[in-house]
């Protein structure tokens, strides 16, 4: 073999491996790169998260706010920002903005922010606890019925549990009532106030029906009117109903499976007990006190039950 045979032919043969990996291995390269930030890749939460309307961005701001003039010991300007976040949920449920139950809770978590600065202080609790019965009313504004005059569209599954609220009974209680199906369905309608005595149970059998109708009379004339004591001892219970328009003082009543509906609803720190009761399109009378504020909390939350007992029994 010729000598510049010898010197050219492993020459060419490094060339040609050469061209061979420049050409197959940037491409090994790629799909081996793709797979790996495919198998590595996860969904941001941030960016999936729905971010805040508007007013409920300045709601956020006005309450930390708050929270900072509490600190540096500014309780004027500290209850100002509250008054405008009260201000601005209330323009919410007037002008029917829609909120996610996590608004209410960060609402909420907030307000206690704010009094946890002063606690001691009544003016702030005062301003705080208007907040929070704002934000209750906003809650019921949300839970609104399709039959309700002025009502706007809610989601099928809500509008279903609000309609079933006033026929929901336990097993127990269908036992020992086996109320006759005639009186489920009916309309009463009141146009005065109904006197209820000690022991007495007002239900679908002994009124006639399962909607008591109070539309038509003022929003300061009770409804239903408990012995002058308010209290578990009268042992009243009304249950199984929807109760409409007029006004309502829940103290010293049991209440169960109850959907009060644009009815404004009293709280006067009394004995209280809500079982599966909802409220839609309320609002509210309730005291700047720890159980007033139990209340507007429970509310506000989306809750169905609460508890309080201050008399002696």
């Amino acid at each position: 073999m010729p000598r510049y045979a010898r010197v050219a032919i492993p020459i060419l043969v490094i060339v040609l491996f050469i061209a061979v990996a420049w050409y197959f291995v940037p491409s090994l390269l790629h799909h081996s790169g793709g797979a790996t930030v495919a198998s590595v890749k996860v969904p941001n939460p941030v960016a999936s998260a729905p971010a805040l309307a508007p007013w409920q961005r300045d709601v956020n701001d006005s309450l930390e706010q708050s929270v900072r003039s509490g600190m540096t010991g500014n309780l004027t300007d500290a209850m100002l920002d509250v008054d405008r976040a009260d201000s601005l949920i209330t323009t919410a449920r007037l002008e029917s903005h829609d909120a996610q139950p996590k608004f209410f809770m960060d609402t909420l978590e907030s307000l206690d922010r704010i009094m946890q600065q002063r606690e001691d202080d009544p003016r702030l609790f005062d301003h705080v606890m208007q907040a929070r019965i704002a934000l209750a009313e906003l809650r019921t504004s949300l839970a609104q019925l399709r039959e309700h005059p002025g009502a706007r569209p809610v989601p099928p599954s809500e509008l279903k549990a609000a309609k079933q609220i006033a026929n929901d009974q336990s097993a127990e209680e269908v036992v020992e009532e086996n109320e006759p199906a005639s009186s489920t369905g009916h309309h009463v309608p009141a146009s005065a106030p109904r006197q209820l005595h000690a022991g007495e149970t007002l239900d679908p059998r002994s009124l006639g029906g399962d909607y008591l109708d109070a539309s038509l009379m003022s929003d300061s004339i009770e409804i239903l009117m408990p012995p002058q004591t308010r209290s578990f001892n009268d042992a009243i219970r009304v249950r199984n109903l929807t109760i409409a328009g007029a006004a309502q003082t829940l103290d010293g009543i049991r209440w169960q499976g109850i959907a009060f509906i644009g009815t404004h609803v009293r709280y006067e720190s009394g004995d209280l007990d809500l079982q599966n009761v909802h409220f839609v399109n309320c609002m509210f009378g309730i005291p700047s006190d720890a159980n007033g504020m139990r209340l507007a909390n429970t509310i506000a939350e989306g809750l169905d039950s609460i508890t309080i007992e201050v008399s002696d029994q």
